[in-house]
């Protein structure tokens, strides 16, 4: 009895802490990460790559004591290989549903561990994120749910929310479209949004040429500058002379002045 209890509030607990690493991940909002990024704070991991000593000795211990109640009950992976474990076993029939004995692969998990180790001291923190149980469980929540949690929230959204968000969404560019609209009036917003982008991205590339122009232009009166203080030159003939020298070397007059300005 005392062991089935034990049982039932691990497995409660463990739904619980999936199902909040799960909405965390899935919020599109940012009310759900006060509350909840603790969570992210107390995995193996995360926690290192925090550099958070205390985390590793926490759980180290914590596991020499009690066992693998990490990887059952506070990794969403562990949790969600646990129950696809028992969906097997319960749909299959007769012996295959025991499980067998396997020889454990002693050396290739100590292997592995003292890679992610070195890794981890380091500062090499790629693979071990692409190995993290928690990060694997993650990125598998952004692809795969959080596109269907979206549709789920736009098809649920009452037609005033568009009004109270559009203010806020606006200035980080996302357009709000009120419900109900018609296929035609969703093609029309679209082709609006992509022209207003477009333009935006012709309107930058200018903004871009404009800054390096203007960079030049700056290059080049210092390097006239230098010319009048240092080579006793007046402004029509330093002028004259990064012209000349630009032309006749078949470069630019920026690159000129930069040449010019490394003889300080």
């Amino acid at each position: 009895m005392k062991n089935r209890t034990l049982k039932i509030c691990r497995v409660v607990v463990s739904v619980i802490i999936m199902a909040m690493v799960t909405l965390l991940w899935v919020e599109y909002s940012a009310l759900l990460l006060n509350a909840l990024g603790w969570i992210e704070r107390i995995q193996i991991i995360p926690g290192s790559r925090g550099f958070s000593f205390g985390i590793l000795v926490f759980w180290w211990l914590f596991t020499s004591l009690f066992g693998r109640i990490y990887c059952s009950s506070i990794c969403p992976l562990g949790t969600l290989q646990d129950i696809v474990a028992r969906v097997g076993r319960s749909s299959r029939q007769g012996s295959r549903r025991d499980y067998h004995y396997s020889p454990p692969l002693t050396t290739l998990r100590y292997t592995s561990l003292a890679i992610i180790i070195a890794c981890l001291i380091g500062g090499l923190t790629l693979l071990p994120t692409v190995v993290d149980p928690y990060s694997i469980y993650t990125r598998s929540v952004v692809d795969l749910l959080k596109p269907v949690w979206g549709c789920i929230n736009n098809l649920l959204a009452k037609a005033g929310t568009a009004d109270q968000i559009s203010d806020k969404l606006q200035q980080h560019g996302v357009l709000v479209l009120a419900k109900p609209f018609t296929g035609v009036q969703f093609r029309q917003a679209v082709q609006m949004a992509a022209a207003c982008c477009r333009r935006l991205d012709y309107l930058r590339q200018e903004n871009d040429k404009l800054r390096d122009k203007i960079a030049q232009i700056r290059l080049v009166d210092r390097a006239k500058c230098y010319l009048i203080e240092h080579k006793g030159m007046s402004e029509a003939e330093a002028h004259r002379m990064i012209e000349k020298t630009a032309m006749d070397t078949r470069r630019d007059r920026a690159e000129v002045a930069a040449e010019i300005l490394e003889e300080e």
